[in-house]
Formats: C-alpha cells, sequence, structure tokens
C-alpha cells in the first residue's frame, strides 16, 4: 500500500512538541495519537509481531480498514511510536538543563529527567527497547540517528565532569543504561516515584563519577 497522504508520512518533520511530560503530545489530538497509543499498549503486551492491525484498531473502536486511513501499516505505527518515545525522552534531557551553568549541576538533572522519563513512560519505554529491531531498515535509520543524538548529548555534559576522554564513551554507556534499564522492571504503584528513582540514580551517577 503506497503512502502518498501527507497526514500518514513517515517523516520526522510531521511531529509536534511535547507537553506536560506527555509524549503523545507530540502528535495531534485524534485517531492518529488514539492509534499510537493503542498500538503501544498492544505491542507492550503482545509484542510486535504477535500484534495484528485487528487488536490495534478495535482498542479505539475501529476497524482494520480504517485504520489505514492514518497509518500506511503496522510498520509505520511502529516507527511512528519509536519517533515520539525518542524524541521525547531526548526532549526530556535537553530541557532539563536549560538555564542551569554548574556542570555538576546538569549532569544531575540531565540524569534525573532521563530515568524519571523511562520511569514514568516504562511501557513506551520497552516497547522502544525491545521492538528496535522489528524497525524496517529504513525507519531504523531514522531512529539510529536519534538514539546517536541522546548519547552525543549525554557525552558533551559528562565530558565537563571527566578530564580523561578515553573513558567518556563508557561512561556515557553506563549513565544512559541506568535509565534505559529502569523501563525493564519498573511498576507504578511497587516502585519508588519517578521523582525518586530519579534523584537516586543521579546521585549515583555523581558518586559513580567521584563528583
Amino acid at each position: 500500500m503506497g503512502n502518498t497522504n501527507p497526514s500518514r508520512s513517515g517523516t520526522t518533520g510531521d511531529l509536534g512538541t511535547v507537553s506536560n511530560d506527555d509524549p503523545w503530545s507530540l502528535l495531534p489530538v485524534g485517531p492518529r495519537r488514539q492509534l499510537a497509543q493503542a498500538a503501544a499498549s498492544e505491542f507492550g503486551k503482545r509484542g510486535y509481531h504477535a500484534t495484528t492491525t485487528r487488536d490495534i484498531a478495535e482498542c479505539v473502536g475501529m476497524s482494520p480498514a480504517g485504520m489505514y486511513v492514518h497509518y500506511a501499516s503496522k510498520a509505520d505505527l511502529l516507527f511512528t511510536i519509536a519517533r515520539v518515545g525518542h524524541q521525547s525522552a531526548f526532549d526530556a534531557m535537553h530541557l532539563s538543563i536549560e538555564g542551569i551553568s554548574a556542570p555538576k549541576e546538569r549532569v544531575r538533572s540531565m540524569v534525573r529527567a532521563f530515568t524519571r522519563w523511562h520511569a514514568m513512560h516504562h511501557v513506551l519505554a520497552r516497547v522502544l527497547q525491545y521492538e528496535l529491531r522489528a524497525l524496517e531498515p529504513a525507519h531504523y535509520k531514522v531512529i539510529a540517528a536519534i538514539r546517536r543524538k541522546t548519547e552525543q548529548f549525554a557525552a558533551d555534559e559528562l565530558r565537563q565532569l571527566v578530564p580523561d576522554e578515553s573513558r567518556i564513551a563508557m561512561c556515557t554507556i553506563a549513565v544512559l543504561s541506568l535509565g534505559i534499564d529502569t523501563a525493564r522492571w519498573y511498576s507504578i504503584g511497587k516502585s519508588p516515584s519517578p521523582e525518586e528513582l530519579g534523584e537516586c540514580y543521579a546521585d549515583l551517577v555523581l558518586r559513580m563519577l567521584r563528583r
């Protein structure tokens, strides 16, 4: 099925701006957002390959045929979810350090925000990690670019606290992995709050860096 409808475009330029800590606010209110949210939930429960377009469409009271008005395919839905999640996580980090000049406090705020995001949106975050390889090759390239941007951003901030350039890459992996892995085990109501976890991990990172 061809993707000639701009509203179903897979480009990165059709995302809006995050508001109120809600990743889905990157998508316009309406069926596209509802379908993406439903798909993320179903992919989180069943996995991408075991989820059908009927499963997704029925969640929002729509027929599978009706879904294709808004998304060209299930793969297009996964791509949209991946873009929303990765861009939202990056934005959370980026916005968290605005107005902060001290390197130590910038890193603290960055780690806190990244960890908090993965706890608050743990179902979405699991889909981002577990279904990454299910993306079509062209889609994967776009998401890989956002991931590289995130890694570079974190590395640039950590570089202010880590004088040994040879350690920057490994420190970046370690710091980001702490936040990302939160999504694997986090459960609302049975875990520390996202805010508490963010504070804890920020302290751990600064101790790890001996700051």
